[in-house]
């Protein structure tokens, strides 16, 4: 696959020998961020398989519309669950897809962030199931991706050490992909058959048809993240500011979601409850070298010489209406 570099209408093109991998968070993300690229994919004889990290169980509000209940259980969930499984079947085989290309993970649906912080399960699970197709080209989400899920998975794939020549494009489904995009333009064709695939599910256009419908557009964009797993040189530190606007600090409960890679360590994971008040944190963070300032505007975390690897999020606490987040995980790495 070839991109010209800083051209945001570059499309990425595909030859026979490749091997393109498709991890989506739920089913219908097959469509809306890559429906046009595995189309590209498999006319030029690459080989595609399909990975879905959710069946997309945890969807209440759809569910409850359709199947006229309003107490969901673990048993309206699964069966919501393979329900789902099935439209994505349906909708790959329109897209050209065989369902033996095709693998259920079947992890929490709206669970990804807690897999992710609690350990390396979400990691390892996503790096066998790399291992076993081995791709030559990896398309999966972004963590500038609002939905929680995605951004999740974004990380997950950054902290796999996946070897050259992979190359790996990130689609941003719920927000704006950002300068330098690659782009994909799709034909009449392809997106005719784009849009027949995103009717095979129902479910999620019972309520969201007319939103769905606006991303599964005739151009889909990509953020060219090849290599960024790569960790930079221990020495220099790193550095990132959180954004979190004092209204919604003291109008809501937040937390700072960290993971931080030292050189010869295990990672450190962890959830640290932010006050309302403006403070230093620097006697309850679990890195020596690690400090955190909260200020009128955000937070300030800044990882000490050992660090070769920081990801950082603010996540709001409690029920949640809507699913989406304000702001995503932010990546920092000392330069290399």
């Amino acid at each position: 696959m070839s991109i010209a570099a800083g051209d945001e209408a570059a499309a990425p093109v595909f030859g026979a020998a490749d091997r393109l991998l498709v991890v989506a968070p739920h089913p219908d993300d097959e469509t809306l961020a890559t429906g046009g690229l595995i189309q590209r994919a498999l006319a030029a004889g690459a080989a595609v398989q399909v990975v879905f990290v959710t069946d997309g169980d945890n969807n209440p509000w759809p569910q409850r519309w359709i199947e006229r209940r309003w107490r969901i259980d673990a048993s309206a969930r699964r069966r919501w669950g393979q329900r789902r499984r099935g439209e994505a079947l349906v909708a790959l085989a329109v897209l050209g897809v065989a369902t033996q290309s095709v693998r259920f993970l079947g992890l929490p649906d709206q669970g990804l962030t807690d897999l992710l912080v609690a350990g390396d399960a979400l990691e390892r699970t996503l790096g066998a199931a790399i291992d076993a197709f081995a791709p030559t080209r990896l398309a999966g989400p972004s963590r500038h991706d609002r939905h929680p899920d995605h951004s999740a998975i974004a990380v997950a794939l950054e902290r796999i050490a996946v070897a050259p020549p992979v190359r790996r494009l990130a689609a941003v489904v719920h927000g704006p992909a950002g300068p330098g995009a690659v782009t994909l333009v799709l034909a009449a064709g392809e997106l005719e058959r784009k849009r027949a695939a995103l009717g095979a599910h129902r479910t999620q256009l019972a309520l969201s048809r007319g939103r769905l419908g606006r991303l599964a557009g005739a151009v889909e964009r990509f953020r060219d993240e090849t290599g960024v797993n790569e960790a930079g040189e221990t020495g220099a530190g790193a550095a990132v500011k959180l954004p979190l606007p004092a209204v919604r600090r003291w109008l809501l409960r937040h937390a700072v979601l960290l993971i931080v890679e030292r050189a010869g360590q295990a990672p450190v994971r962890c959830r640290l409850p932010l006050s309302r008040w403006r403070r230093p944190l620097d006697g309850s963070l679990p890195v020596d070298s690690l400090r955190m300032t909260v200020g009128t505007a955000g937070v300030d975390v800044v990882a000490g010489p050992d660090c070769r690897l920081l990801h950082a999020k603010i996540e709001r606490i409690g029920p949640r209406w809507v699913v989406f987040d304000v702001d995503g995980w932010h990546r920092r790495s000392p330069p290399g």
